[in-house]
């Protein structure tokens, strides 16, 4: 018998509500949406009267009638009669115009084809589409299209199985309550959809690898239904029933056509290569394309039998990172709470599977108890793997499992660092190897580059410690504990924090402690570092013994002498290891944290360094966190509270300042680390609770307080500038509300010490409580009543309070600053210059607007010669905090007073810039008024010292020399010496005063060499003394190059400048010679170099190298230049070929110069000198690598270069350079190998 016959048969013994329910079934999957099945009592088998017994709606808004009959006689009549009723209004509450077709279904093969005819002709008078579905018509369906019914509907299987259409592989692989469901919402893999989309279009392959769990077949499923659907693929899914498919695999492909297949876990299927076979049927006309989807440790063999058919592609997929799997509990689970997520991801570790199912223990549960120890979860999903294995039979095999989920990976190649290990576990390292590999057959191990051991899944590694350690207790965690904390430290010290935080059960927790306490109690014995290494990471096991043991390592630590000035809480500082604090950082919402508070306070009094450290605990350990609302700032409490309560010395008064500081902050972004390399960055506003108002509130007050000790007011008024900076959303105003009322208090008694300082403060605050809608109209207005306020308010930058452009700003600005001078009386000028001074002084910051604005004012009296002169005097008088650029205030003096006058005010007064006005009265002193006296007089400002205390300074010019020449043709050479001989005091004097002489933009090289065209001696002093304080001077090179153009000598100089430079050298030193590239006599030059270098450094060639190789560097777009650096290696390389010196020299600094100039060199050199004791001496790369990532790439480059260099080694003369060359090539891929097992391990491990 046929299966057809088979399933007719069967669909004759169906009762009414049973042929319905399967006929629903067909109509649903050839596409009619939106069943309503009127005719069949809700959850029974049983049908009732109406009609039709199901309609469909269908997209136009029509509907869609069904009828049904088991009857097997006067099926026309009946038929009709259902037609009939169909069409009746008053049966179905539709009028014909809104039906669009008329489905009858019957199980009877008595419908003759005139009678099929009349039924459509009774339907389509009406407009109205007829079909019927026979028994004939519904059994070849499910044959050919729809096995699936054939089980669900029949109770017989017509195949077996394995072969699904998306729908019911669907609801197959939801079904299995330890599958994540592929219903679920598709996310974050776009990049990995795009490429599977592009590479079957280019393959007929696609193999999708990963770990279990990680979404490879929601992947690609959703690749599968978007490709079939936009290129016209039959899509078929495969789930292996440990069946050979053979047979399936024939009669659903029994038609040429296009077909995708999914193949989910390939390497279960039973009978693989039948799919297989037909990517190579294309001339039968099969168009077939397969995603695979395989765990990773199984995809190798199955890629190999893929490729005896077709070269496959093949795509990693990788776990989530943990925002991923929060955005994927968001939602696909709506799990938004946050102690919830971060459990979730603790146990998920990236896997969405794990994370789906920890989910939805966490809802059926309705608690974070139920998550917080995954124990459960993982066994229910992990146990198969062990026991697939024998892990759960075999004690080696399970220690060798278990070693493995310790250490993350093991280097087969080197297991002599695990001996003491293994030999507590009384495994030898031939039994442990025989057992990795054993793992490595099952499956459970994966073996990378043939050398590196390790369980690629987290999640397995996690249970396979907990199941080895925890539950089967192979070994006492005592023991290994001990070995471990010793030998690879890291590794037991993750393990247990997995434990410990994973599986967190009582019994687990108790086991733990009491393992952990053992040997805390053998290393104490012991003593020693060991013993405070182990207390610094397992404190939280013993809190009261690790205060007593900080306790007494404080008292022995000897008293400094502290000096609070020289702490600055506002420099960065670098993190510093102190064993004490950081066994005094594990007390966070702990009931002794005020005794670690106070431990804390006595190390400060005693160590002042000690002071940052803490600081840096507190924001670390103590600060305000994503937890910290939670416990109502217990925390925050504890530690202001604590120091408060130590606040008898200055040192913990300046720490209370410190923490002052950081928590009356509003906002806080606090990181912490995640799984691997990834960081979570927090943003937690400060929300108004009691806790909150406490902890606040006892900092405000105590500040107030300490305002009455003038020394800490520049400590209170740091706290308030930093508070009024800036403004943040996610706060609320409440926060600012309840800080208002003490802020006011603070600076009412505050602001009278520094004026200018609290009303710029009090501005600030006004606007930030503006912006959050707190009334302060009526706060600071006697601070703003200053004068200093409104002198600042005239000449401060308000750009940023208009809308104008910048222009319009400041032409407004100079207006309103101009018009504020006319009014000026000489007494306002005095005070004027006084607040000024001050308000320079207090805002280093805005001193640049401020001074510009008086240079303003000194513009606008300048038409005033008695404000004018007013001013200057009370300037040199008042002034010593105002950097004025007094250029146009002295040319006015001259144009008012005269020279004689202007020369008198400066040089009879002493005033901090009363140098600098000298030099400017020199500048602007007009050529016609120059004499002999004016020159004694410039002679004697250059000689004078008054410029040895000046650190900051514009450069000076001294192009105005060029008007004394007339009167000493020398000028500049006397001036020069002068200033050179400043070096004695002041190197910074001599670089303001010769920068410029060598910038082509105030000085051409051929000026400057005529100016010192009697003493070239001299200018070659003034140029390296230049150079040797500022590296960037003349970093082109022009004048340097321009110097050796006309004079040779030049080259010796800069030669010996190098070479006594070196340790010092810049890249500019020998940029500027770079320049000389560029000069005829290019080839002499550097062969002057070469040899003065090699020969001054005869004992010390690395430095031959290090000065050379600069100077024969490649430069980006100076091809004349390289060029002729090439030109010149093949050159020196012919020349001195037999000079093994030089050949050594260049060949050093060759080494480390592209491999192109390298291999011509190499080349060149044997053609001419074939011997090999030389030849080997010779650098033929570079002595070091690095860069950032893997190293691997720059090794084989080193493997690329040596295999160049191979195919000009020819001939018997060259036989042992070749050897010698190929043993490099060999020394390298050794190296590239260990390097590789390395960089995968380490990978592995993060």
């Amino acid at each position: 018998m046929s299966r057809i016959t088979d399933i007719k048969a069967k669909i004759n013994v169906l009762e009414g509500g049973a042929f319905q329910e399967l006929c629903d079934a067909l109509l649903a999957r050839k596409g009619y949406e939106g069943i309503h099945a009127y005719g069949m009592q809700a959850g029974t088998m049983k049908t009732t009267k109406g009609n039709p017994d199901t309609y469909f709606k269908s997209k136009n808004g029509k509907y869609i009638f069904v009828a049904y009959t088991t009857q097997k006689d006067n099926l026309f009549e009946k038929a009709k009669d259902d037609i009939e009723k169909c069409l009746n209004p008053e049966k179905t509450g539709i009028q014909e115009k809104d039906i669009e077709e008329i489905i009858f279904c019957h199980t009877s093969s008595n419908l003759s084809a005139g009678e099929d005819k009349e039924l459509k002709d009774i339907c389509a008078q009406k407009g109205i589409l007829f079909d019927i579905y026979g028994i004939d018509r519904i059994a070849d369906e499910i044959y050919r299209k729809y096995k699936i019914l054939a089980k669900d509907h029949l109770g017989m299987s017509i195949d077996t199985n394995q072969i699904l259409e998306q729908r019911d592989f669907i609801d197959r692989y939801d079904s299995n309550e330890m599958m994540a469901p592929l219903s679920t919402t598709f996310q974050f893999r776009k990049d990995e959809y795009e490429e599977m989309m592009s590479f079957l279009l280019q393959k007929k392959v696609v193999v999708v690898v990963g770990k279990a769990g990680v979404g490879k077949t929601r992947l690609s499923l959703e690749v599968a239904k978007d490709f079939g659907n936009k290129f016209g693929y039959k899509v078929f899914c495969i789930k292996s029933m440990d069946l050979s498919i053979s047979e399936d695999v024939a009669a659903y492909m029994d038609k040429a056509g296009k077909y995708l297949f999914l193949i989910d876990d390939a390497n279960e299927l039973v009978g693989l290569k039948y799919v297989l076979e037909y990517t190579n049927m294309e001339n039968m006309g099969y168009d077939i394309k397969i995603i695979s989807t395989l765990r990773d440790y199984t995809a190798a063999g199955v890629v190999n039998q893929i490729r005896q058919y077709t070269e496959p592609h093949i795509l990693n997929v990788v776990p989530f990172t943990d925002e991923q799997i929060k955005e994927f509990l968001n939602v696909n689970m709506e799990i938004r709470n946050g102690d919830y997520v971060d459990a979730i991801i603790r146990i998920a570790e990236g896997n969405p599977r794990i994370a789906y199912m920890a989910g939805r223990l966490a809802k059926a549960e309705q608690s974070l108890s139920a998550i917080n120890d995954a124990t459960q979860l993982y066994e229910s999903y992990y146990t198969k793997f062990l026991v697939s294995s024998a892990i759960t039979t075999d004690r080696d095999l399970c220690l060798a499992a278990s070693v493995i989920s310790l250490l993350h990976t093991i280097n087969l190649s080197d297991i002599k660092p695990l001996e003491s290990l293994l030999d507590k576990l009384n495994m030898n390292q031939e039994l442990f190897l025989k057992m990795i590999y054993r793992l490595c057959e099952d499956e459970f191990v994966e073996i990378k580059l043939d050398k590196v051991a390790t369980i690629s899944d987290q999640c397995l590694r996690n249970y396979m410690l907990y199941y080895a350690f925890c539950k089967k207790r192979i070994v006492p965690y005592s023991e290994l504990l001990e070995i471990g904390f010793r030998s690879f430290r890291n590794g037991i010290v993750k393990a247990t924090s997995i434990l410990w935080n994973i599986f967190s059960s009582s019994e687990v927790h108790d086991y733990l402690s009491s393992e952990i306490e053992k040997v805390w109690d053998i290393y104490k014995e012991e003593g020693g570092e060991i013993f405070y290494e182990f207390v610094k990471y397992f404190h939280d096991f013993r809190f009261e013994e690790v205060l007593l043991i900080v306790k007494d390592r404080i008292e022995a630590v000897d008293a400094d002498k502290i000096n609070i000035d020289e702490i600055d809480f506002s420099k960065d500082k670098y993190h510093t290891e102190d064993a004490i604090i950081e066994m005094l950082s594990g007390y966070c919402n702990r009931t002794l944290l005020p005794e670690a508070v106070e431990l804390m306070c006595e190390y400060v009094e005693k160590k002042q360094s000690a002071i940052d450290t803490v600081m840096q605990c507190i924001k670390t350990n103590y600060s305000i966190d994503k937890n910290a609302y939670r416990y109502d700032y217990f925390t925050v409490n504890m530690i202001v509270e604590g120091v408060k309560k130590k606040r008898n010395s200055p040192i913990i008064t300046k720490l209370f300042m410190g923490i002052s500081n950081h928590f009356l902050e509003v906002l806080y972004r606090p990181a912490e680390s995640g799984r691997g390399k990834t960081i979570t960055m927090y943003t937690i506003p400060i929300i108004l609770t009691e806790g909150c108002k406490k902890y606040r509130g006892s900092i405000w007050k105590e500040l107030i307080l300490l305002s009455e000790e003038a020394y800490w007011e520049k400590d209170i008024r740091n706290i308030l500038e930093k508070y009024a900076e800036g403004w943040y959303d996610e706060v609320e105003k409440d926060v600012f509300e309840f800080d208002k009322e003490y802020i006011v208090k603070l600076v009412d008694k505050l602001w009278k010490k520094n004026k200018i300082r609290y009303c710029v403060l009090c501005k600030k605050l006004k606007k930030k409580w503006k912006h959050y809608g707190i009334d302060s109209a009526d706060e600071f207005n006697v601070v703003f009543e200053c004068e200093e306020w409104k002198i600042y308010n005239v000449f401060s930058d308000k750009r940023w309070e208009t809308e104008l452009s910048y222009e319009e700003a400041e032409e407004q600005r100079e207006f309103e600053i101009r018009t504020y001078a006319k009014s000026l009386t000489e007494e306002d000028i005095t005070n004027l210059v006084e607040k000024v001074n001050q308000i320079t002084f207090e805002l280093e910051r805005e001193k640049y607007e401020i001074v510009h604005g008086l240079e303003i004012i000194v513009d606008e009296l300048s038409s005033d010669k008695d404000k004018l002169c007013h001013f200057a005097k009370v300037f040199v008088e008042k002034g010593d905090c105002i950097e004025l650029h007094p250029y146009s205030l002295i040319k006015n003096l001259i144009a008012q007073y005269g020279s004689e006058y202007v020369y008198n005010l400066i040089w009879n007064k002493e005033f901090v810039q009363k140098n600098r006005w000298q030099f400017e009265l020199f500048e602007i002193l007009p050529k016609e008024e120059i004499n002999s006296s004016w020159l004694e007089r410039l002679i004697k400002f250059f000689q004078d010292d008054g410029d040895k205390e000046i650190k900051s300074s514009p450069y000076r010019d001294l192009r105005f020399l060029d008007n004394f020449i007339e009167f000493e043709p020398k000028i500049y050479c006397i001036a020069t010496r002068i200033i050179l001989k400043k070096q004695e005091y002041s190197n910074f004097m001599v670089r303001m005063y010769f920068e410029w002489l060598f910038n082509d933009h105030v000085w051409k090289p051929e000026e400057l060499m005529c100016k010192f065209s009697d003493d070239i001696e001299l200018l070659k002093e003034v140029y390296l003394c230049t150079i040797r304080l500022d590296s960037h001077t003349d970093y082109d090179g022009e004048f340097i190059k321009y110097f050796i153009s006309v004079d040779n000598s030049w080259v010796q100089l800069y030669a010996e400048y190098i070479n006594e430079n070196e340790d010092r050298s810049y890249l500019y030193e020998h940029d500027r010679i770079l320049a000389c590239w560029e000069l005829d006599n290019y080839m002499n030059i550097f062969d002057y170099l070469f040899d003065f270098v090699v020969e001054k450094n005869e004992y010390y060639r690395w430095r031959a190298k290090e000065e050379f190789k600069n100077l024969l560097v490649h430069e980006q777009g100076k091809d004349l230049r390289n060029e002729r650096k090439e030109e010149w290696v093949l050159q020196t390389v012919e020349r001195y070929n037999d000079d093994n010196k030089k050949m050594i020299a260049l060949f050093q600094a060759l080494s480390e110069l592209g491999t192109g100039i390298r291999e011509k060199a190499i080349v060149k050199f044997v053609q001419y000198n074939k011997d090999y004791e030389i030849f080997t001496k010779l650098s033929l790369e570079p002595n070091h690598w690095g860069g950032t990532g893997s190293m691997v790439p720059c090794m084989q480059g080193r493997v690329k270069f040596y295999e160049s260099l191979l195919p000009y080694f020819t001939g018997v003369d060259l036989l042992k350079h070749k050897q010698y060359i190929q043993e490099n090539i060999r020394r390298w891929k050794r190296m590239i190998e260990q390097q590789e097992i390395q960089e995968l391990m380490e990978s592995l491990y993060f």
